[in-house]
């Protein structure tokens, strides 16, 4: 239930309308001994943190198979190799969008290959937080994460355990067009 609400705070949030099952949530979570008010005030700090790192920039979801379509270079991001073909294998994609990440060498534009693994702390990852994905170096940091742009001009973000966080794949490659003349 408390879920639903949370659904609900950010529809009226984003439409700037009080939809109707809104009251009637909250009063069920009173009956059930929840606040709603401190409901609220949790999902207004999510929706500014949110908004933050859409400020920042994003990753879109990518067909990882057009890829080979368009000249390109492939580089390994863990060895920093260049790599003669596009790899193969358990990997998505997602095409950068903004320069939050340019000091690790993933630029607007960029395609990042990424593959499901353990969390490893200080990665860089595709992370999806409410529905939005992100490029972001990972620190694990008291009850939840800071994510790290690799540019001097954004800060890092703290995400606290109150957020649905999905780690959806390390990055392991980087795909740069290559431009036509």
């Amino acid at each position: 239930m408390i879920k639903k609400f949370e659904r609900v705070l950010l529809f009226s949030h984003l439409t700037n309308k009080i939809p109707p099952e809104y009251f009637r949530l909250a009063q069920s979570l009173k009956k059930i001994g929840v606040d709603p008010e401190e409901i609220i005030e949790q999902a207004f700090y999510k929706f500014e943190m949110l908004s933050l790192l859409l400020q920042i920039g994003e990753a879109l979801p990518t067909v990882y198979e057009s890829l080979s379509t368009s000249p390109h270079e492939v580089y390994n991001f863990e060895n920093k190799e260049k790599e003669e073909s596009i790899p193969t294998g358990n990997l998505i994609s997602f095409t950068v969008v903004g320069d939050s990440m340019i000091g690790a060498g993933i630029e607007d534009g960029d395609v990042v290959l990424a593959e499901k693994s353990h969390f490893s702390n200080n990665s860089i990852y595709i992370v999806k937080i409410a529905d939005s994905y992100f490029v972001k170096r990972v620190e694990l940091f008291q009850n939840g994460y800071l994510l790290h742009s690799e540019n001097k001009r954004y800060k890092s973000v703290y995400i606290d355990n109150t957020f649905d966080i999905e780690f959806v794949g390390k990055v392991k490659y980087v795909v740069k067009r290559i431009e036509r003349d």
